[in-house]
């Protein structure tokens, strides 16, 4: 007993005791976010990943959608995130040699956008609320953040919506055209 007693006041032990918990808790987090991640390269999807629309996997990317007009893709998580902090790191590539969106709203011309969205959503996608709008329904409820290309310069664009018609990428985005009043 006299051991053991010296062992954990030491320095030495008790760093090792805060190393040691510190590794565990590590292994822990690891654990859970390791079922999110997928190796591209082997064409490997885990079951939390959802394709939607036109979502194809390549040989060394993620292709959302075609160089076609009025097409839609997603990847979503199956799986809700049970956490109220977490990261998300992707590459992102948006190969497009010209600009080929043009689109009138609100009898406005809105040209040039073409980018990607983020979804954090309170309840699970479904096939029927993709859009071809930055991928997904107006009327969501959660939040959406937006990277887009307008008028030649790359924005980005968060929108917190609790199910609301009516707002949309859209209008937000036709409405960084305007002069301020």
């Amino acid at each position: 007993t006299t051991v053991a007693l010296k062992m954990r006041s030491s320095p030495f032990s008790l760093l090792l005791a805060l190393g040691l918990l510190l590794h565990s808790a590590e292994a822990a987090y690891r654990h859970k976010i390791e079922p999110f991640s997928f190796d591209i390269n082997k064409f490997e999807y885990p079951l939390e990943y959802a394709k939607l629309g036109t979502t194809v996997a390549l040989r060394d990317t993620i292709k959302l959608v075609p160089k076609v007009r009025n097409r839609y893709g997603g990847l979503f998580m199956s799986q809700p995130i049970e956490t109220n902090q977490f990261e998300v790191v992707y590459k992102l590539d948006i190969k497009n040699d010209r600009n080929t969106v043009y689109e009138r709203v609100n009898n406005e011309v809105v040209d040039d956008i073409e980018g990607v969205a983020f979804w954090f959503l309170n309840h699970p996608p479904q096939e029927v609320d993709m859009s071809v709008y930055f991928g997904y329904k107006s009327d969501f409820n959660g939040v959406g953040v937006f990277v887009f290309k307008h008028k030649g310069k790359w924005r980005v664009q968060s929108i917190i919506n609790q199910g609301l018609s009516g707002l949309t990428v859209e209008t937000a985005v036709n409405n960084l055209s305007k002069p301020p009043l």
